[in-house]
């Protein structure tokens, strides 16, 4: 806890300044890593990423090799879900009990295509998209005999 007061306490490095300046071994470097990483997850629509996609930021964005220990070190800012092997960066202030606080309008888009192919799939292992196909395929047949002998 003392640790963190006095981190807290150091002066805030801009994510947006070179960093050359700055030796990686010390807080205020690492205070500006976690900058970079909060404005990053803010620009994110669900407020989080895969970590492996931030790993490949490294060079980009001038880190040092182990910057992700930062999501360990700083609990309060960053939350690292382990689900399904897949580690996920969240930005603990974007969420409110597990609920994006502001979606944006893409999110809903994401939601219902994500439902949509999941039902997709669920019909398609259940052999309802046979019976869908029959049954087009049926009317289709009915009404070009209904359009042709009236």
């Amino acid at each position: 806890m003392v640790w963190l007061e006095e981190w807290q306490k150091l002066p805030y490095t801009s994510p947006y300044v070179d960093p050359s300046c700055l030796d990686v071994r010390t807080d205020v470097s690492e205070k500006r890593i976690v900058g970079v990483f909060h404005e990053l997850l803010h620009l994110t629509l669900e407020k989080m990423t895969e970590r492996k996609n931030v790993s490949n930021l490294r060079t980009s964005l001038r880190l040092p090799q182990k910057f992700t220990k930062v999501f360990e070190r700083h609990p309060g800012v960053f939350y690292i879900s382990k689900k399904c092997d897949t580690q996920t960066v969240v930005l603990r202030e974007g969420y409110d009990r597990g609920e994006l606080q502001e979606k944006h309008p893409l999110v809903y888009v994401r939601v219902k295509y994500a439902r949509l192919m999941k039902r997709g799939f669920l019909e398609r292992s259940m052999g309802l998209h046979k019976k869908s196909e029959e049954t087009v395929e049926e009317e289709g047949i009915i009404n070009n005999h209904q359009r042709l002998y009236g």
